[in-house]
């Protein structure tokens, strides 16, 4: 078999979906989504405990790999168990029950992790034939599982299932207490032809509803996932540019945090730019069924603004505007479009949605086009992109102090300007928390702010209840803030070693955000720290795809490669890292420590020389210098260096990962390592 076909290996599938998923969301969402949560962290710690894997979690499902049929029939007994506690004290309408099929056979396992065949096709179809609550095994499973584990079974008979060519015999696992019944006698198949015929003319509705799930097949266009595609600058000026990407981005936040609406973030949709593409093709490579599109046209004090909500599938308008209006009725412009849309698109608004869309955050117009410019400047996250944002939000500021969403921008500009290395963090972090912070005090409702002062709370003090509070309302206020995503996932829930929620948030924000090499970028460190090294390399692969010369994945690849003991490709890797970086510590320090684990002990003291002269100018952390002492060996000197870190205030934020980061594992029989993971707060 090619290598881009994947490996075959034979495996024990557990394949799980939610009995009556569609009408749990039709009555309560979000809280079907929080239970759907919580339930789903109760798989994966059982699944780990039986040294299983998750695979996947797409839609209501449950996908996941056993190297034994004991193991995963002994973990789909303790997770139904659990989860019939969690759901014995709800109304009977908000219980949420799983149904679990077992196989035991032959898959294809690609690079980037998915799984394929049969065995994982029969999986699902045994998933299908549960009961709401139960566990259905196939008789290649039940063979190795019988007389193996404290259950009984009883056989359910054999099933002609779709697109499976040969029937399926299936084993139901018996609840605590239930008895075998003789198993349902097998009807020829000449006459089961006769009877199937007349049972599905009476029944096909019902079996419509009811049958498994298909594996592998696209899903369908939503037309609750809607992008809103960059509005096209019709001015005379190319200077106004900033003025329709603004309009953009403010159509994008107003109906992001309209609950019922999945809304593609600004980082993809504005790689549309300018394209010449059809809709068609953007709907298909963003998943959406819907596309807010128009133009923008300032001249002067007058506006002309159109709008046009597009029908993927058939590529017919749903809702088509012109607003000739004065400037001084953009926001009134704005919130008529967004209630557009939503009255287009049917969407029932949730209590204070109304209210969202209808406010704005100033009355001041040249505060609002100075933050309108801040923005601009702001996402091209350049040195220079990022000083000219922080110095326009401070204008807007200064026009209006009561505008929250200038003082959000203001806390993104020093945060940007503090991570990207343009101001020493103990300068910028300090300043990104007072903004965020004064922004929260004008209005509870950004997501971003929540964000960034999430983020502080970590960074400065390593207050970690605070910060998962701030994650948690910033999700709260705007499920669509993939910023918000992506940072619980890789900030928060990863240095807590809670790594399947990690991946799940990263994933979301991907959902949320697919073209973002952030996203991307933080769900493959994802699986990095938890040390999935299989899944990590073809996901830092992808982030060079659409980003060649990203230096943090190309150090990912490299790190990878080090700790399977691939020293050749690491070292390539991590050499292009410190190239693309332009040399940095973060990205030296890596190289420094592959070149001493991998016994090539002369070039990594020439890494520390390099480091040791860019500490001396403050643009090399301790700790970049204690990942190459670690690598020689040297655990005494990697050890004070660490601590030194850990006295450096904002500067020592990166030791937020001393837990899960596999480079120290070195050091974790030390008691003054020990003593470093409970001052970052990190300690049981």
């Amino acid at each position: 078999m090619a290598a881009d076909e994947g490996q075959r290996k034979i495996a024990a599938i557990l394949a799980a979906d939610v009995a009556g998923y569609s009408r749990l969301m039709a009555d309560d969402e979000r809280a079907t989504v929080r239970t759907l949560t919580e339930y789903r962290e109760i798989f994966a710690k059982h699944i780990q405990a039986h040294q299983g894997r998750v695979v996947d979690t797409a839609g209501d499902s449950v996908l996941a790999t056993f190297e034994s049929v004991v193991e995963a029939v002994e973990a789909s007994v303790e997770i139904q168990r659990e989860l019939a506690g969690r759901n014995e004290p709800l109304p009977d309408h908000r219980r949420m029950f799983f149904r679990i099929g077992i196989n035991f056979g032959d898959i294809i396992v690609r690079d980037d992790g998915t799984l394929y065949g049969d065995g994982v096709n029969v999986a699902a179809r045994l998933e299908g034939l549960a009961e709401a609550g139960g566990v259905m095994v196939s008789d290649d499973a039940y063979r190795y599982a019988r007389g193996k584990v404290a259950v009984g079974f009883a056989d359910a008979g054999t099933h002609e299932v779709k697109n499976i060519a040969e029937p399926v015999r299936a084993f139901r696992v018996l609840a605590e207490g239930e008895v075998a019944t003789a198993p349902p006698r097998r009807i020829p198949l000449r006459l089961a032809a006769a009877a199937l015929l007349v049972i599905v003319v009476a029944g096909v509705a019902a079996w419509q509803a009811t049958r498994p799930p298909e594996v592998e097949i696209a899903p369908a266009l939503d037309v609750h996932r809607l992008a809103v595609l960059p509005f096209a600058n019709l001015g005379a000026e190319a200077e106004s540019e900033y003025f329709s990407d603004g309009m953009t981005e403010e159509l994008i936040a107003k109906l992001s945090q309209l609950r019922s609406l999945t809304v593609i973030a600004r980082t993809s949709v504005m790689q549309y730019k300018g394209t010449v593409k059809g809709i068609a093709e953007i709907g298909r490579e963003l998943s959406v069924g819907t596309i807010l599109e128009g133009s923008v046209r300032r001249a002067g004090d007058q506006l002309r603004i159109t709008a046009q909500l597009i029908d993927v599938a058939s590529e017919g308008h749903l809702w088509t505007e012109t607003y000739d209006r004065p400037y001084a009725d953009v926001f009134a412009v704005q919130s008529d479009v967004a209630q557009q849309v939503a009255s287009a698109l049917q969407v029932a608004l949730q209590v204070g949605e109304a209210e969202h869309l209808a406010s704005h955050g100033t009355d001041d117009l040249e505060a609002y086009d100075l933050y309108l410019q801040g923005l601009y400047h702001l996402n091209q996250l350049t040195g220079e992109g990022l000083e000219a944002g922080r110095a326009l939000f401070a204008r807007a500021i200064e026009r209006d102090p009561s505008f929250a969403q200038a003082y959000a921008g203001l806390a993104q500009a020093y945060d940007f300007l503090g991570n990207f290395g343009h101001l020493p963090v103990k300068q910028a972090f300090p300043q990104a928390q007072a903004a965020a912070e004064a922004a929260l005090a004008l209005d509870d409702s950004i997501a971003e702010a929540h964000t960034e002062l999430a983020l502080m709370k970590t960074f400065l003090r390593f207050d970690w209840q605070a910060a998962e509070l701030g994650y948690r309302r910033a999700l709260e206020v705007n499920p669509n803030s993939a910023y918000a995503h992506t940072s619980y996932g890789i900030l928060y829930l990863t240095p807590h070693g809670k790594h399947d929620e990690a991946i799940a948030a990263s994933r979301r924000a991907i959902d949320i955000d697919p073209l973002s090499v952030i996203s991307h970028q933080d769900l493959a460190w994802e699986f990095f720290h938890a040390r999935r090294w299989e899944e990590a390399l073809p996901q830092f692969r992808k982030v060079i795809e659409m980003e060649p010369e990203f230096a943090n994945a190309h150090r990912g690849v490299g790190l990878t490669h080090a700790v399977m003991e691939r020293f050749e490709p690491a070292i390539e890797a991590l050499r292009k890292a410190v190239e693309y970086s332009g040399r940095s510590a973060v990205q030296l320090g890596s190289l420094g420590w592959a070149y001493g684990i991998a016994s090539r002990h002369d070039e990594a003291h020439d890494v520390l020389e390099r480091l040791r002269a860019l500490a001396e100018q403050e643009l090399a952390d301790p700790i970049e210098i204690a990942m190459v002492h670690v690598g020689l060996g040297d655990t005494e000197a990697a050890l004070a260096l660490l601590e030194e870190a850990s006295a450096g205030g904002a500067g020592s934020w990166r030791l937020i990962f001393l837990d899960v980061f596999v480079v120290w594992d070195p050091l974790r029989s030390e008691p003054r390592f020990a003593a470093l993971v409970d001052k970052v707060g990190l300690g049981d």
